[in-house]
């Protein structure tokens, strides 16, 4: 199992959220509601900045079969629908 960790500052957001995803086949939700703002200031929390500067955003770009992207990624989805294993919001 993979673990999502996701700071959500406003309350009527994140029961949002939570319910959402409790909506979804494959996640299980664990409600973990921080009182104590001063842990998350403490952290280093990332940046879209950072994200930027990772080179992450971009790893891709010379790839021939991703000129259209939104193309791809339909084409992905079928391909995963084709296999059994799309559709997940179903």
């Amino acid at each position: 199992m993979k673990t999502v960790m996701v700071h959500i500052n406003d309350d009527a957001k994140f029961h949002f959220v939570v319910n959402l995803l409790s909506k979804l086949h494959f996640v299980q939700v664990e409600e973990c509601m921080q009182t104590d703002s001063t842990e998350d200031s403490d952290r280093n929390i990332p940046t879209l900045g950072d994200l930027l500067d990772s080179g992450f955003a971009g790893l891709w770009s010379s790839r021939t079969e991703m000129e259209d992207s939104p193309a791809f990624a339909r084409k992905l989805r079928k391909e995963a629908v084709n296999r059994g294993i799309g559709n997940v919001f179903s």
